[in-house]
């Protein structure tokens, strides 16, 4: 298997499970908090999406986030998507839009990924880094995720995961 194709595979693993938390996840419940010390669903599922999304478009492309440029404007949701842990998500199926196109995009990308590529420095937060390391931050952090908000959902009450 060449490299391109296991981190294909290990971005596309991380979505499924990310959309497998956060599917039948009721609106009720993606604002709520469960404790003083957790975070909402909707503060561990817009990080996530916000941060590939900057990963992505931000430190491989150098270009603003999808979020920047469109996504914002069309949620009306004026936080720091990414960095603000207070944020809520009025309307979860929107914001699943959102999700989708920071998603394909990643796949997309990934899709076109060569030796050079892989190796090739980018700025993350001031810090060179190659672009392989940040695509595996991108899984790891999005499974890391999605298992905090399939452990929220629990505490409220409801499976987490379909599985």
């Amino acid at each position: 298997m060449e490299a391109k194709d296991f981190i294909a595979l290990q971005i596309k693993s991380a979505h499924s499970l990310m959309n497998s938390a956060i599917e039948n996840t009721p609106q009720e419940m993606v604002n709520r908090k469960v404790g003083d010390d957790a975070n909402t669903i909707a503060a561990a599922y817009a990080h996530t999406i916000g941060a590939e999304d900057y990963f992505i478009q931000t430190a491989i492309f150098g270009k603003p986030r999808l979020w920047e440029s469109v996504w914002q404007a069309k949620l009306g949701i004026t936080a720091q998507i990414g960095r603000d842990w207070a944020v809520n998500i009025p309307d979860l199926a929107a914001f699943r839009e959102y999700a989708a196109a920071v998603m394909t995009a990643a796949e997309a990308y990934v899709e076109t990924l060569t030796p050079a590529e892989l190796d090739r420095e980018v700025a993350v937060f001031g810090n060179m880094r190659p672009v392989s390391r940040v695509l595996v931050s991108i899984s790891t952090h999005g499974c890391g995720h999605a298992g905090e908000i399939a452990g929220l959902k629990g505490a409220m009450g409801v499976k987490g995961l379909p599985f």
